[in-house]
């Protein structure tokens, strides 16, 4: 079972009922709330869709892809400070970021790297900013660590997937690697 798939469930009815199934198996609730009297159910982290919203009339879910649109902005994305607090999954999916970090990584990198949502935010280690993710429901075998340089702004990644033995690397491997990164990379 895949338990990013949700139901809605009407209980107003006698007996109660349940919409069909909707998600993506990828997804990470993010926000619920009422817009027109219909029930939004958010979610981030499916990719390169980004935002995707089912909206719940009362009988059907429709699904509403707002792509880029709405993503939380950072105060200055090309500041690493500015990254400190926020969940590292934006990092990846802001819009001021695409056009650098395709160039960086490669259009299909950046892609699969959407999909690892699942993590804390990003916090000040050193004289680097430094995230961790995994992917939803595959956080045993995709893991990722970002490590923003505080001195020239540029990343260093590292990833795994289940479809490779051990970690990637993005980026200029730091000669001084942060405490945190070197203990994601051990496992600890």
């Amino acid at each position: 079972m895949c338990h990013g798939f949700f139901r809605w469930l009407d209980a107003s009815e006698i007996p109660p009922k349940l919409t069909d199934s909707f998600g993506t198996c990828k997804d990470l609730a993010n926000n619920l709330r009422i817009e027109e009297g219909k029930a939004v159910f958010e979610l981030y982290g499916s990719g390169s869709e980004d935002r995707v919203s089912f909206i719940y009339d009362g009988t059907k879910v429709t699904k509403r892809n707002a792509g880029l649109d709405g993503i939380p902005k950072v105060a200055n994305p090309y500041d690493p400070l500015s990254w400190i607090g926020e969940h590292p999954w934006l990092y990846f999916a802001a819009p001021e970021n695409e056009a650098f970090l395709t160039e960086f990584l490669g259009w299909d990198l950046l892609h699969r790297l959407r999909f690892y949502g699942v993590g804390g935010e990003f916090v000040e280690d050193e004289d680097w900013v430094v995230g961790r993710l995994c992917q939803t429901a595959h956080c045993t075998t995709n893991k990722l660590v970002v490590a923003i340089s505080k001195a020239t702004a540029m990343p260093f990644i590292a990833y795994t997937h289940w479809d490779h033995e051990g970690w990637r690397f993005v980026g200029e491997v730091p000669d001084d690697m942060p405490n945190s990164v070197r203990g994601h990379l051990s496992g600890y």
